[in-house]
């Protein structure tokens, strides 16, 4: 937690992009709803569930290693199926038209930074052990998924 709510916004934005991402997997993976009052539980809570329902002993780290090991799979098949990093373009409207008031202040927004945009992609594989150019996984990632 203390990585992931670092920053000079208070929180990493790729970190806990990661994070959101790893613990919605994993109440996907459980059958569960990604609402509010079931992501209000704690993770460890969620590995207590998953080892009384399975008999695998399982804690909350454990259950994120392996929902980030699902990304990891799920993104293999993609790069093997002909995705590359430029799939993880924004919409270019996104880059060119500015962004409606989404806030009580109705402040029109400039439209999004692209090498800002490419920074973050580039951080965001890295923090997944990704390469940070293909997409593809790192051979010490895809070694330790192989496992």
């Amino acid at each position: 937690m203390e990585r992931v709510f670092s920053g000079p916004e208070g929180y990493n934005l790729v970190r806990l992009t990661k994070w959101t991402e790893d613990y919605a997997f994993v109440l996907e993976c459980l059958g569960l709803c990604q609402w509010d009052i079931f992501q209000a539980v704690g993770i460890n809570a969620w590995a207590e569930v998953y080892s009384a329902a399975t008999g695998i002993e399982m804690d909350g780290a454990a259950l994120l290693k392996a929902a980030a090991r699902g990304y990891d799979v799920r993104q293999t098949f993609n790069t093997r199926e002909g995705a590359s990093r430029k799939d993880n373009a924004m919409p270019k409207r996104f880059l060119t038209e500015p962004l409606k008031p989404l806030n009580i202040r109705n402040e029109i927004r400039p439209p999004v930074d692209s090498a800002y945009v490419e920074r973050v992609i580039t951080e965001y594989y890295e923090e997944r052990g990704w390469d940070p150019q293909e997409g593809t996984l790192t051979p010490e990632r895809l070694a330790e998924v192989t496992r």
